[in-house]
C-alpha cells in the first residue's frame, strides 16, 4: 500500500489524510471483489433460475488460481 499513500500524500493530501484514507479505499477495494466473487453470481443465478454455484465456481476459478495445479501427485502410475 506504499505506493498509493505516496501518490495521495503528493497529489493532494497530507500525511495525517492518507493515513486514513488509503486503508479506507484497501476495504473499498476488498469490498468490491467480494461482491464481484460472491454476491454477483448469486444474483445472476437467482435472475436466472439456474444454480448459481456453478457460476460462482467459475468466477472464483477466474480469480483464484488453484495452487494444487502444480503438485505431483505422491504415487506415481504409468
Amino acid at each position: 500500500m506504499a505506493p498509493l499513500s505516496i501518490v495521495m500524500t503528493s497529489i493532494y493530501m497530507s500525511t495525517a489524510t492518507a493515513v486514513f484514507v488509503t486503508p479506507l479505499l484497501s476495504l473499498l477495494l476488498m469490498v468490491y471483489s467480494i461482491t464481484q466473487i460472491v454476491v454477483a453470481p448469486i444474483a445472476a443465478g437467482r435472475l436466472t433460475c439456474k444454480q448459481s454455484s456453478l457460476l460462482a465456481l467459475a468466477l472464483a476459478n477466474k480469480f483464484f488460481k488453484d495452487p494444487l495445479v502444480a503438485v505431483h501427485p505422491a504415487i506415481f502410475v504409468s
